[in-house]
């Protein structure tokens, strides 16, 4: 498959298209041809009226043109998007066949394994975060969008307990633990003087 790029420098239009296809790095697949030097006769050879104009031909079909901005963005649109599937879905393949790998190694060797990429550093569901069916990556964050990724942890005050409660708290337990300890000593010493009695006397 073929496809060409007709645009003209003095077009604002065409150098949009053309930077658009450089950020979306598909240049490479792209034939670029500027019409700004072509001769009367050589533009009278064209199929086409104006530009932008995107020429795909395949095989011995009939070529395929996309003409005018309009036409070219939809085409582009349709283009990247089926791309960007292509490739998710073979990531998505070969994350399949590595979660398969690791549940083999488990089975024969036993145990669960310290760290997963697929699992912790990998791509989302196909159904996730988009309109679209396509993974994103588990850090995708929608543009313009980050807040909303935010995790809020709500104070809940309604059962927290004052510092001067706190306090106060401590302070009880701790004379409570005092008493305790004299008590304990009280019956100790008795007892003592009770033992030291009754071997006396016998």
């Amino acid at each position: 498959m073929l496809i060409r790029l007709f645009y003209s420098k003095k077009c604002k239009e065409c150098m949009s298209l053309c930077e658009v296809i450089h950020n979306e790095k598909i240049s490479d697949m792209i034939t670029f041809i500027c019409i700004d030097n072509y001769t009367s006769k050589q533009l009278e050879t064209l199929v086409f009226k104006q530009v932008p104009v995107i020429v795909i031909t395949q095989d011995d079909n009939k070529p395929m043109i996309y003409e005018g901005a309009i036409k070219c963005s939809q085409w582009l649109n349709a283009f990247t998007y089926n791309k960007r599937k292509m490739i998710a879905k073979e990531v998505n393949e070969k994350r399949k066949q590595i979660q398969k790998s690791q549940i083999e190694d488990r089975q024969n060797f036993g145990g669960a394994l310290e760290y997963n990429d697929s699992e912790m550093n990998g791509i989302s569901d196909e159904y996730s975060y988009c309109n679209t069916d396509l993974p994103q990556p588990k850090s995708f964050v929608n543009v313009g969008n980050e807040g909303a990724t935010k995790i809020f942890t709500i104070a809940n005050n309604e059962n927290k307990i004052s510092n001067i409660t706190l306090k106060k708290t401590l302070k009880e337990t701790e004379i409570n633990r005092e008493n305790d300890k004299r008590d304990f000593i009280k019956i100790m010493e008795q007892k003592q003087i009770s033992a030291v009695i009754n071997s006396t006397m016998s």
